[in-house]
């Protein structure tokens, strides 16, 4: 707590203070447990704390103090302003309180600066102030593993107990008081918040559910198990985690701009719509994918897979309710991060839609909202960028893990875009830094390891020299100019030209030899390909934007240097085969549902 005595000139009316809250090691409390009951029910509980709606658990708390002012209130952080030091610090304690009885465990920083002679100095000395990080909970030290203890196969750290709620499954000490403080605040939360972050992400929920499991066995009415692609024994998910682009240097130029804390709180609740709104237009398409009940009679497949997943007996009679099942479960949404689990075949399309549309919905909303606020001459930004990462991992994989290596896709990806947005700006000589463009990193994880994305990029994603991936890929505004990188929509039309050409089994053995005979091996499927598809190779060559002699694709006489690919379409190539490889096609989004979702700057 920094509290300064009062100046001697300055008036007890002037005196401002500020209380800054922000929830830290959110991904790690959430994913702590690996089950994905629990990853819903930490992601609801995270969602509650704090939102731009109102409706939350910090709602709860303010309506003891009245005089309290919100300048911020989104993603489990909040900064609040008043001029009576002894109701801030009323409110600090009771707060405190309930958030570590509500959220046990989760780390926390608080500041509360004070007096000064104006919000904007007040806030602005909140977040320059950086405190010590704390824990709503008692401390506890995790035992070492010495040779011969078992581990818990969720986590990777050592065995404390056996869950007999679990089937016996082996869980770590954190994990267990995880799970056992998840099962106390199970039934007060599940009427009040359950599914809040689903409600923001996708919309209105009215007929749908999400999953709460990802086994089939584990699955009830009222915790459903994830609706995988019918048909297919393939049980991959693809975590998906977005972060938008310069969110926190925004916030630091509007809280110095705009004196009112309610015209920031404007600011940061546009924001926050638009980022909800952009995921809710991003899910319709997955909804249009949901696992849906069906009693017409050459529907028995359908019928008796929907009762598998809610948990009933195949045979059983219809029940009462029969709501669609979403093959997706957010994770996150706030602040300036997005988490969400999809089906692997969905996940890629929905992040390329999810940065288009959030490009599309800020640009004007921001627009009208710099009027509004009076600095449109001068504005912060044009419009909202982001950059994703998508891990393409199985579902029993780790979601820490998981989740980690998705992360580090989309820092990535970030790094990339921001070094051509500085550079682009030195080139063009101007004031402002360019926005950086959205892009997206993404690649399939074949196992659980605890490394970065970059060891893993260097180990599983580079083969002789050549890199087997062309990401990150530029997504969103039609004037972003890709400075060397390649577009999503490229990304596509090679998969599409690749799936056309068929008899792909060369093109993939080549991949995965690189660091022997690969060269020789690509150069070969491609004379195979040429010779006996001569039409459907010209596509692949126009695809991967290799120049054709004009008739070759129909006389079949290309020259044996024009039937190569060169080894720097490598990177196209092996991200296409994975395309084809988890299903993955665009998703699009009717005009007349992106219509309905209106963002108002209020």
């Amino acid at each position: 707590m920094h509290i300064q005595s009062t100046p001697a000139t300055m008036r007890t009316t002037d005196v401002h203070y500020a209380y800054l809250f922000e929830a830290k090691g959110i991904q790690s409390f959430i994913a702590d447990t690996g089950r994905l009951v629990a990853i819903a029910g930490g992601s609801d509980l995270i969602a509650a704390v704090a939102s731009s709606d109102g409706d939350d658990l910090l709602g709860k708390v303010l309506v003891r103090f009245p005089a309290l002012e919100p300048s911020r209130r989104a993603g489990a952080s909040f900064c609040l302003h008043g001029k009576d030091l002894a109701v801030l610090k009323a409110f600090r304690d009771a707060w405190l309180l309930t958030f570590g009885m509500y959220v046990p465990g989760l780390p926390y920083v608080d500041v509360l600066t004070g007096p000064h002679e104006s919000s904007t100095e007040a806030r602005r000395r909140a977040y320059e102030t950086q405190g010590g990080v704390r824990r709503g909970g008692i401390a506890t030290l995790l035992p070492l593993a010495p040779p011969g203890v078992q581990l818990a196969p969720r986590t990777g750290r050592p065995t404390s107990l056996i869950d007999p709620h679990a089937e016996g499954e082996a869980q770590d000490r954190a994990a267990a008081q995880t799970t056992t403080q998840g099962r106390r605040l199970a039934g007060a939360v599940r009427h009040e918040y359950r599914d809040t972050l689903a409600r923001r992400s996708v919309g209105d929920l009215d007929n749908l559910r999400l999953p709460r499991h990802f086994k089939l066995k584990d699955a009830n009415p009222d915790n459903p198990a994830f609706p995988f692609r019918d048909g297919s024994e393939d049980q991959r998910i693809g975590v998906v985690h977005a972060d938008i682009s310069g969110l926190g240097q925004l916030f630091i130029e509007i809280s110095n701009r705009l004196e009112q804390p309610n015209d920031v709180l404007k600011v940061a609740t546009a924001i926050e719509n638009i980022i909800e709104s952009a995921a809710q237009v991003a899910s319709g398409p997955v909804v249009d994918k949901a696992l849906r009940y069906s009693n017409e009679p050459n529907c028995e497949y359908i019928r008796k897979r929907w009762l598998l997943h809610f948990g009933y007996h195949p045979n059983s009679v219809e029940p009462e309710a029969i709501p669609a099942l979403l093959p997706m479960r957010p994770v996150l949404l706030g602040g300036d991060d997005m988490t969400v689990i999809l089906r692997a075949d969905l996940a890629i399309s929905f992040a390329q839609l999810f940065l288009e549309v959030l490009e599309c919905m800020s640009e004007e909303t921001l627009r009208k909202l710099w009027q509004d606020l009076g600095i449109s001459d001068s504005p912060p930004c044009t419009r909202l960028t982001a950059c994703a990462g998508v891990a393409i991992v199985s579902a029993s994989h780790p979601f820490s893990m998981a989740g980690h290596m998705a992360d580090g896709m989309c820092g990535a990806a970030k790094k990339v875009v921001k070094r051509i947005a500085a550079n682009t700006t030195e080139l063009e000589e101007e004031d402002a830094p360019a926005p950086p463009m959205s892009a997206l990193t993404f690649a399939i994880v074949p196992k659980p390891a605890e490394e970065s994305y970059e060891d893993f990029r260097s180990r599983e994603r580079v083969a002789g020299g050549v890199a087997l991936s062309a990401a990150p890929y530029v997504i969103g505004c039609a004037d972003s100019d890709s400075r060397g990188l390649s577009r999503i929509e490229t990304l596509f039309k090679v998969r599409d030209a690749l799936e056309a050409l068929g008899g792909l089994q060369g093109f993939r053995e080549a991949m995965h030899s690189l660091n022997a005979d690969g060269e020789i091996r690509l150069r070969r499927a491609a004379e195979v390909a040429r010779t006996d598809r001569p039409a459907a190779f010209g596509k692949l060559q126009e695809a991967l934007g290799l120049k054709q002699r004009s008739g070759d694709a129909e006389d079949g006489n290309n020259s044996a240097d024009q039937a190569e690919i060169p080894l720097d379409r490598a990177g196209l190539l092996s991200d296409a085969l994975d395309l084809i490889d988890i299903d993955a096609s665009p998703l699009s989004v009717s005009s007349g549902f992106a219509a309905k979702i209106e963002v108002e700057p209020t």
